[in-house]
């Protein structure tokens, strides 16, 4: 049996064509047992560490869709024979002692390599093995620690437990109060507090918020300060602390002693110059280390000096800049003002129109822009003029002809991002194109690899709804035809080319390390950060868009079980948040608009079945204000950009 290398379809090995797909064949043929292979849903490698420290996949874990259309897991090797059967609800990947997390039943312990319980499943959880070998487990919602052997090594008594820290103490929880174990289970801190925290500036303190009022403690657990401030920050270089109390802000130092009288309405922190920010009386200005005014408090806002004696302050709605004594170095004329950052100017708002100043105030790149940005690394600014976007250079030429939708920094790389007709694609710092607007997403490039300089990094890339995989100098290195692509282990990819068939690929070499055979409904693991896809139980796609630690976060879609497009948009922490189009799942209409932690909320239009287009305005999923529009459809809300602060 050989196998279609486009849509993974078992054909003769004569054939010239695949009988499925229709595409010309490059014949794979399989070696081993195709039933075998057949059986299994998903592999997902297992890294072993040779001695020469080169990198090889070994053992992959491999799931297989029981009786009852239930993936299990088990384990097989580079030729998908199965070196232990799949009756596993989950494996997790092994770490450097040959020991891997698996369920079954509902129930975690631990495997060795050829599949054998090394700590029998009894746990309700089960978390990592740290350094000295302990791992916290969870039995009868307790939690406490066990060795490599399964054996309690402090006992399961608290209701949560984190992991060591580099002072070998944990914190733990028996609800609702919090303390400190040692690694023998004694307890350094009792658990009556509501909240501790380790001060990371200073080494044996730690911050305790008790009856509603916060203090430190050594790692003894004895009183340095005493609970008695609202508020506590963390010690800086010199020993001071800044607190709160009854609404008042000043220092104490490492006895609790006050160093500034709480007489402020804010303070902030010191800088290098024995500078300190601090505002009272809705008035802003800095003393020195012992509380002596250095420039009284008469601004409405300011921000901290630069390298160079600039801080920037703001006056009767003027913004300008001020010396270390308080003086006017440029005066309060403009709007607002920005940092002095690359090339040595500041961006300056002057009648709702930014332009660029020197360190004189005088502009050298005049104010005529609805929005800029301070100039990169390569001397290029992002600006818009009217209706039109794009790069500028320090004499406030325009680099490019091209009008974007869109363009946007990217990490000094000489490189930007830019959206054209919904399409995104890049430009160099000569405004000529890298990558021409094909892309369907915005490009995140986030993996760094180690191996091989050919490949720094690696992005997977959206175009015309299917996946590809581009390095950092925008060339390809998997062009755009997956259907789904998914980082595996440094350069080996998990790829589908159809919709339900997956196999490995490499990066390296282009070719199929496991063809494409696999079947596999996509489940993303907890935490998960990237682009991913959830299905319903009956396969059609449920959530397709950007995840941040397990949660649905950036633009997304949304899908009913019957296929019916719900919401498109913005979400933030698994909630619709921002813009987006709510479409009714009778085909009455949609809503384009402003949406707040899952409802409508904000102002957006709404098309009824039968045309007609309102104005509305939501509050809290509730329709407060309904207004009739032409049939011409008038933009929809945009969010608000600025280009200084």
């Amino acid at each position: 049996m050989a196998y279609c290398i486009h849509c993974g379809s078992g054909l003769p090995t004569t054939a010239k064509f695949c009988s499925n797909c229709g595409q010309k064949l490059e014949i794979i043929e399989l070696q081993q047992d195709s039933a075998v292979k057949q059986d299994v849903d998903l592999l997902i490698p297992i890294v072993e560490t040779k001695a020469n420290s080169e990198r090889k996949l070994e053992i992959f874990i491999a799931s297989k869709r029981d009786a009852d259309s239930l993936i299990k897991y088990g384990l097989v090797d580079r030729d998908a024979n199965w070196i232990c059967q799949p009756i596993f609800d989950s494996i997790d990947l092994f770490d450097e002692q040959g020991y891997a997390q698996a369920q079954i039943n509902e129930k975690f312990g631990f495997i060795n390599r050829e599949g054998n319980w090394i700590i029998q499943p009894i746990f309700d959880e089960v978390g990592i093995y740290d350094s000295y070998g302990i791992c916290d487990a969870t039995i009868d919602d307790k939690r406490g620690f066990i060795d490599r052997k399964g054996n309690w090594v402090i006992q399961p008594i608290y209701d949560w437990v984190m992991s060591y820290d580099e002072n070998d103490l944990c914190y733990v929880g028996m609800n609702p109060k919090r303390g400190v174990i040692d690694r023998n289970g004694n307890w350094i801190i009792q658990p009556i507090y509501e909240e501790i925290t380790f001060n990371e500036k200073i080494d044996g303190f730690l911050k305790i918020h008790h009856n509603g009022k916060r203090g430190f403690t050594d790692y003894s657990g004895s009183w340095v300060i005493q609970p008695i401030y609202d508020k506590l920050g963390s010690f800086d270089e010199v020993g001071f602390c800044n607190a709160e109390i009854n609404d008042k802000c000043g220092f104490i130092d490492k006895k609790g002693n006050w160093i500034i009288q709480p007489i402020y309405d804010g303070v902030g922190r010191y800088d290098k110059e024995g500078y300190c920010e601090v505002t009272i009386n809705e008035k802003s200005g800095f003393i020195d280390r012992k509380g002596n005014w250095i420039i009284q408090p008469i601004f409405d806002e300011l921000w901290g000096f630069d390298k160079e004696g600039f801080c920037e302050v703001t006056i009767n709605e003027k913004s300008g800049f001020i010396d270390r004594k308080g003086n006017w170095i440029i005066q309060p004329i403009y709007d607002r003002v920005g940092p002095f950052i690359m090339c040595d100017l500041a961006i300056a708002l002057i009648n709702e129109k930014s332009g660029f100043i020197d360190r004189k105030g005088n502009w050298i790149i005049q104010p005529i822009y609805n929005e800029l940005e301070s100039f990169d690394g390569q001397e290029r600014a992002i600006a818009q003029k009217n209706e039109r976007r794009g790069l500028i250079d320090k004499q406030g030429n325009w680099i490019s002809e091209t009008n974007f939708d869109g363009i946007f920094d990217f990490d000094d790389t000489g490189l930007y991002p830019v959206r054209v007709n919904d399409k995104f694609g890049f430009i160099n710092v000569s405004g000529s194109w890298i990558l021409e607007p094909i892309l369907d997403e915005w490009p995140k490039f986030t993996s760094s690899y180690y191996n091989h300089d050919r490949f720094k990094q690696f992005n997977i890339v959206k175009s015309d709804g299917k996946f590809g995989l581009l390095d950092l100098q925008l060339k390809w290195i998997l062009k755009p035809e997956y259907l789904y692509l998914e980082e595996i282990d440094e350069d080996i990819f998990k790829a589908a080319i159809s919709a339900t068939k997956y196999g490995f690929i490499s990066a390296i070499n282009n070719e199929w390390i496991i063809s494409p055979i696999f079947d596999y409904q996509l489940k993303l693991e907890n935490g998960f950060t990237g682009f991913g896809t959830t299905y319903h139980p009956n396969g059609k796609i449920d959530y397709e868009g950007n995840w941040v630690d397990g949660e649905r976060y950036g633009s997304g879609k949304e899908y009913l079980e019957n296929g019916h497009l719900l919401y498109e948009g913005e979400w933030e922490s698994d909630f619709y948040h921002g813009l987006g189009k709510l479409y009714y799942s009778d085909g009455g209409g949609v809503y384009n608009g402003e949406f707040s932690e899952g409802e409508r909320h904000g102002k957006g239009l709404e098309t009824h079945a039968s045309g007609e287009i309102y104005e509305v305005e939501y509050e809290n999923d509730k329709n407060i204000k309904v207004k009739l529009v032409s049939e011409t459809n008038p933009v929809p809300p945009k969010k608000d950009s600025a280009g200084i602060r």
